[in-house]
């Protein structure tokens, strides 16, 4: 699997979950572990991992497990400096939502990760990790810290897209029994968020669909995972490429009041659009070479299908209304508003702001 510069380049106290669990990195049973990030369903997991990883899958004595809001040091301590007379030789505690743990017991924390101890490891399962203090920097040198979040690029903190289907391709074949086919990913991806979490659970849903045999189209995914919202999504872009914003915005209302998110919402927006920016760019391609295009056999090549009766004519009067201009810069405008949902337009007024301005440049009438 590719890496960027960035993550190749990463400390080896320092890994990301989807390392680990790919069996990358290997984590001593010493000294402190920092799992953290903003993904409960990964640190959920990568424990687990730690747990078998320690103490054996069929442990029979599995990980200490304290709450952070009420444990005190003093008790940490003691099950950290007290084996079990029958059980593993290492005594291994974690400490659930320790954010504010940390906070009351951040000297004896740094005094214990200084003192690298062999045979006892705590693990600190936090929200957040920052870099600036004491405890990172010992658990950089002498333990290690797990990133529990989508992976990035490098690059302004983008989510590195391709390793993320990559791991939902992989988490669905080995805990699911699914075979995610051409596309189906990338969709499951765009409707469901980056939120590994519900990700799993569409994941168990699929695997239960259609005739069981685990093989799950992008077909498949959009009616599985999305449901009434999916439609409701696919009917606000056929309003709004059909010149209607009225209908379109009214459509947007009714998902967000229904509890929708923006950036799913757009998830499932952008899925359709690139198909008609796919078809823009079949045509110019034809054009270039002399050939004369043939619109509906190229919106056929893009995945249009003709079902219902009449759906190609539809699709073909939808991109007329697009215009071959919009259609060629589809592909840019797609983009520029997935950075502002996950930047400028993140909070969910403005994200709001942003889907409205692409539905009424869809829907303004081409000149």
């Amino acid at each position: 699997m590719a890496r960027s510069a960035a993550q190749s380049a990463q400390s080896p106290k320092h890994a990301h979950a989807f390392d680990f669990m790919d069996g990358q990195v290997k984590i001593a049973a010493q000294g402190v572990v920092a799992v953290y990030g903003p993904d409960r369903f990964l640190r959920r997991e990568i424990i687990r991992k730690l747990s078998d990883h320690w103490l054996g899958e069929e442990a029979e004595f599995p990980l200490t497990r304290l709450p952070g809001k009420e444990v005190i040091w003093r008790d940490v301590h003691d099950h950290l400096s007290t084996p079990s007379l029958f059980g593993p030789p290492v005594c291994a505690v974690v400490i659930d939502d320790a954010d504010e743990f940390i906070k009351k017991s951040r000297a004896s924390l740094e005094s214990f990760g200084e003192s690298r101890p062999t045979r006892s490891v705590l693990v600190l399962d936090v929200d957040s990790w920052p870099g600036n203090t004491r405890i990172f920097r010992i658990v950089q040198e002498h333990g290690f810290a797990i990133r529990c979040a989508p992976p990035e690029t490098g690059t302004r903190g983008q989510v590195d897209h391709g390793r993320f289907v990559k791991w939902v391709e992989q988490w669905g074949r080995s805990h699911h029994r699914v075979e995610l086919q051409k596309g189906a990913a990338n969709l499951l991806v765009e409707l469901a968020g980056l939120d590994c979490g519900r990700l799993d659970q569409e994941l168990a849903k699929l695997a239960v669909w259609g005739d069981g045999s685990g093989q799950v189209s992008a077909k498949d995914v959009q009616n599985a995972v999305g449901g009434w919202r999916t439609q409701t999504t696919w009917d606000l872009i056929d309003a709004a490429c059909q010149g209607d914003a009225k209908q379109a915005l009214l459509l947007l209302d009714r998902l967000l009041q229904a509890g929708e998110v923006e950036i799913a919402i757009f998830g499932s927006m952008s899925w359709s659009l690139r198909r008609f920016a796919a078809v823009t760019r079949r045509v110019q391609e034809q054009e270039r070479r002399g050939q004369k295009a043939k619109l509906g056999e190229v919106l056929a090549q893009a995945g249009f299908k003709n079902w219902p009766v009449g759906a190609l004519d539809r699709s073909m009067e939808q991109l007329l209304q697009i215009g071959r201009k919009r259609g060629a810069k589809l592909y840019r405008r797609l983009l520029e508003t997935d950075m502002a949902l996950k930047g400028s337009h993140s909070q969910p007024g403005r994200a709001r702001s942003a889907l409205e301005l692409l539905i009424l440049e869809l829907a303004q009438p081409f000149r």
